[in-house]
């Protein structure tokens, strides 16, 4: 797969870019950021993200240039399919990540860690260790630095020059951190996951599939966090939005 083949897929949800990354081509999509010059940074984002971007420049600025923007929710691919935009894959970020982890792991490439304390990220180091002995981890640091410390940090990520740097818990934006480095660095590729921190260091659980599937991860998630309750006026003026879009045919 060339790697124009990749922006052919891009398309836009209100002007958000979002990337069409069909299962079937997962590794030929890994393969084209591996072998870019520059790093390449993977962003996961929900509909609620659209809308943040809809409204800060600079969010909507880093999801333009990230190489690719992946969805997460089903509000966003019944969005894309209301536009007429077919075959727009969602994906779970732990097991995203992970599929991405086995990749790296099949062709000897490295991994730096990023995020939580530093018990947590060790047992994070750990797990995953066990799951692919074969990836060579070759840094680790805790999130929650000061400004001070940042530029010691970056410095041991360059130094290191990993295939995939993965940043977690302990930032105020772990995105907008690493596309703030990411021309520091030497790395083919940059992501973060809070989720996928938490399940590997043994705070959350791996998320069900068959929940996923159905487009119902949405009701755990308020059950954890009722205070999501506020978003409901706006989900139904995003959905309002893209019926007016389907209707007088602005996509």
């Amino acid at each position: 797969m060339e790697k124009q083949s990749v922006r052919r897929k891009r398309i836009y949800l209100f002007g958000v870019p979002i990337d069409k990354v069909p299962p079937d081509q997962f590794h030929d999509v890994i393969d084209t950021l591996l072998a870019e010059e520059k790093p390449s940074q993977i962003i996961f984002i929900e509909w609620w993200d659209i809308i943040r971007a809809l409204f800060k420049s600079e969010y909507r600025a880093m999801l333009r240039h990230a190489r690719l923007v992946i969805p997460t929710t089903a509000s966003i691919v019944i969005g894309a399919r209301m536009l007429r935009y077919k075959n727009v894959t969602r994906y779970d970020p732990f097991n995203f990540i992970i599929k991405l982890l086995a990749i790296l792991e099949s062709r000897n490439s490295t991994l730096y860690l990023v995020g939580m304390d530093l018990q947590s990220i060790q047992e994070v180091e750990h797990n995953i260790k066990d799951t692919f002995p074969k990836l060579r981890i070759v840094g680790r640091h805790p999130g929650y630095f000061s400004a001070r410390q940042e530029k010691s940090v970056v410095i041991a990520i360059r130094k290191s020059a990993p295939t995939l740097l993965l940043a977690g818990i302990g930032f105020y934006s772990q995105d907008a951190w690493l596309y703030k480095i990411k021309h520091n660095i030497n790395s083919s590729i940059i992501a973060s996951s809070r989720i996928t921190f938490s399940i590997l260091a043994n705070r959350s659980r791996r998320p069900a599939m068959i929940i996923f599937r159905s487009g119902l991860e949405c009701i755990p998630k308020f059950l954890k966090s009722p205070w999501r309750i506020y978003r409901l006026p706006v989900f139904i003026i995003y959905f309002f939005s893209l019926v007016c879009c389907r209707i007088f045919r602005v996509y």
